[in-house]
């Protein structure tokens, strides 16, 4: 397999499929909620759905930027660059296991073969708590 780009419209897939999960029940841990608790003692203007969205929103964000610094050290090119997506809610995966599909990819992508990540080892856990999750909905669906 090698490194690939993984390309908005995929990306605007996973941020609502993620979105989606986080509906379903909350994907962060119980240190982060209370972060987020604690944020809105002085943003009064929010609340913590909003949070959650736009916490969600940077991590698919790094995870795009990371995914495109991976191609560039993989590749030795210099050709990209480097902004936030504009991202979208938009219709999901057809199927999970699309979705799992771009998840492996993207872990693949942002690990080096000499096992160098691209991401941060709490993105990298938030990455598989996703796919963990999606995993379990396939195997829930197929029942």
């Amino acid at each position: 397999m090698s490194v690939y780009i993984i390309n908005t419209e995929e990306l605007s897939k996973l941020f609502s499929m993620i979105i989606s999960l986080n509906n379903e029940r909350s994907l962060f841990d119980r240190a982060e909620l209370i972060h987020f608790e604690e944020y809105l003692k002085f943003k009064k203007d929010s609340n913590i759905e909003l949070l959650m969205i736009e916490d969600l929103k940077y991590f698919v964000n790094r995870l795009h930027i990371s995914n495109k610094l991976a191609y560039m050290m993989t590749y030795n090119e210099n050709i990209i660059e480097f902004k936030d997506l504009e991202l979208k809610l938009s219709p999901l995966f057809a199927n999970s296991k699309m979705a799992i599909s771009i998840l492996q990819s993207l872990k693949y992508n942002l690990v080096s073969n000499g096992g160098n990540s691209f991401i941060s080892q709490k993105d990298m856990e938030l990455l598989e708590r996703i796919e963990y999750r999606l995993l379990n909905k396939l195997v829930k669906n197929n029942a």
